[in-house]
């Protein structure tokens, strides 16, 4: 299920809107200027995510929030393990000298704020141009391999499928039915370069209720 040229031109611009918003915002807190733009969007079915990322499965940091109301599913902000020292540096300064463990502490808080600021952003700018009101769950950091990142989340979101009222549209929530709507970011701040990419994992009916939304979107 590929969007079509309007969908993805509606899509592009909230993004868009977003991710500029989630700079002005990291800027502040770095006082540095931050730049952040999106290189690349599409919607595939996780089904073929996850054939990909067997290409590559690499280990990530991963701040995931669920997602709920009117979009269900998941949504992770993910890098390199190796690029977060680099991107915590630039945006919050040289974490001080610490034990091993009080440091990994203060790496994962900072890493979980800065994922936080991204993924509100974003789903704000989609808030205000397709007249959503989504609830953001709190978010929490992980580390671990790409597939087993994503094949987790599935689970996640199916068993929340599963808890769902009464009255909530039926949903098989299968690896060919689930979708993803990959969002590749840049950002560049106090001269370091760091990409990232946002993945917000969506049920079928939040797929389809999406699709409608851009219809009458306001991007």
């Amino acid at each position: 299920m590929e969007l079509n040229a309007l969908e993805q031109q509606c899509l592009n611009l909230m993004v868009d809107r977003g991710v500029a918003d989630a700079a002005l915002q990291l800027s502040s807190l770095s006082e540095e200027s931050v730049s952040l733009s999106v290189s690349h969007l599409h919607l595939s079915p996780i089904s073929q995510v996850l054939s990909l990322l067997r290409l590559g499965n690499v280990p990530v940091a991963c701040i995931a929030q669920d997602v709920s109301q009117v979009l269900s599913g998941r949504l992770m902000l993910m890098l390199h393990a190796d690029q977060c020292l680099a991107l915590i540096n630039a945006l919050i300064g040289k974490v001080p000298t610490l034990s091993e463990a009080a440091e990994g502490v203060v790496q994962h808080e900072a890493l979980t704020e800065i994922g936080n600021i991204i993924i509100s952003a974003v789903v704000g700018a989609l808030d205000d141009g397709l007249n959503l009101q989504t609830v953001l769950g709190a978010p929490e950091y992980s580390e671990q391999k790409l597939v087993e990142l994503f094949e987790h989340s599935l689970q996640h979101i199916s068993e929340g499928a599963d808890s769902q009222p009464a009255n909530t549209p039926a949903v098989t929530l299968g690896a060919g039915a689930v979708h993803v709507l990959v969002m590749s970011l840049a950002m560049v701040a106090a001269r370091c370069q760091v990409t990232m990419t946002l993945a917000l994992m969506l049920t079928p009916v939040a797929v389809a209720t999406l699709r409608m939304h851009l219809k009458g979107g306001t991007a």
